[in-house]
């Protein structure tokens, strides 16, 4: 309920960090209601974003599925937008269509990370050369998804990759976690 009521918060970044809190949480009408406000009426993209991308535990209630689809395929939708119902969607479906939009966020540096964020949620290794290249990436959002990414697709052979991570501070907890994953 207090994570809900920072939804209307003044800066948009609480609110983004209340959406993104969200993810994940057990569906309940209250909260639906809550994110399907912000992901259609907030004022800032990153918070419609993580609202959309939050949204994905409520695939099966009516309608949700498909506001996620339109959200993700409409081109006139702010990108940061896109890529969070994108994330909602590919964690329910990969279909030739939601892959096409994936691969177009992902060539976007602005959405690569919550591009790849949605490859690695759908468990697809069709998309895990993305992850080995992006290991030792500069930018670490980009970064962090790689690490998680090779976790969860299981990329055993990256492992050496994650042990060298073992000593960065700022990587560790994310390498470990993925090392367990992927070995």
């Amino acid at each position: 309920d207090e994570i809900v009521e920072f939804l209307a918060h003044p800066d948009p970044g609480v609110r983004k960090e209340a959406a993104e809190a969200l993810v994940d949480e057990e569906p309940d009408e209250e909260l639906l209601a809550a994110l399907l406000g912000a992901a259609e009426n907030d004022s800032d993209p990153a918070v419609r974003g993580a609202a959309w991308q939050s949204l994905s535990e409520y695939w099966e209630e009516p309608g949700v599925a498909a506001k996620l689809r339109d959200r993700m395929a409409d081109p006139s939708a702010s990108p940061l937008e896109r890529a969070g119902a994108a994330i909602a969607v590919a964690s329910n479906e990969l279909t030739p269509a939601v892959e096409a939009v994936l691969r177009e966020l992902y060539d976007r540096e602005e959405t690569r990370p919550q591009a790849m964020r949605a490859m690695w949620r759908t468990f697809d290794q069709r998309f895990s050369p993305i992850f080995s290249k992006h290991l030792q990436d500069p930018i670490r959002p980009v970064q962090n998804e790689a690490i998680t990414g090779v976790g969860y697709l299981g990329m055993v052979y990256e492992s050496r990759h994650l042990e060298q991570m073992f000593d960065d501070p700022d990587l560790r907890e994310r390498a470990l976690f993925a090392y367990a994953l992927c070995c």
